[in-house]
């Protein structure tokens, strides 16, 4: 487990060279209606040529239960802002458009800091979303793909995502 939580890290730390991604995932539309409001808003993207390039990763070879969660994940992007001030407004937003859209995205596990959305295909997860705001920072983790739901329960066995009642 403590290989997904490095591979992962790894893949955020990439964001910084990873080109942006155009589509109509849940971070994309909430930067295109929120970005002049807040200029200070920063999105990163993982594209799929980059999770291509993780799936290479020598790490990667060593550990066949990792290999096969990353390769469900097509892109990542994160939303997060670039002062504090924002965060209740900028949680407040995101969680609107995510109950705006609740035909397409469906509540997995709320509370005050925090709330997961899912998306799904028929059983099929191909998006997920976290919005957060804890100490101050408010944060999108948008995963799309094809995810199932061994890779939400390995999130949760791995401590990412709190197990559910």
């Amino acid at each position: 487990m403590k290989r997904i939580v490095l591979t992962l890290m790894l893949a955020l730390g990439l964001l910084a060279t990873a080109s942006a991604q155009s589509g109509q995932d849940f971070a994309t539309r909430f930067v295109a209606l929120h970005k002049t409001e807040y200029p200070d808003m920063i999105c990163g993207t993982v594209s799929p040529n980059m999770m291509e390039r993780i799936m290479l990763l020598d790490t990667l070879e060593e550990n066949e239960d990792l290999k096969g969660l990353l390769s469900q994940v097509k892109s990542i992007q994160i939303v997060r802002n670039g002062q504090t001030a924002a965060t209740d407004s900028l949680f407040a937003k995101a969680s609107r458009l995510a109950r705006l859209n609740r035909n397409r995205y469906h509540p997995y596990k709320n509370d005050k800091e925090r709330e997961i959305y899912l998306r799904k295909h028929k059983q099929t997860i191909i998006e997920m979303v976290f919005i957060s705001k804890k100490q101050g920072m408010f944060c999108i983790v948008n995963l799309t793909g094809e995810m199932n739901r061994k890779f939400l329960d390995q999130l949760e066995n791995a401590n990412i995502v709190e197990k559910t009642q």
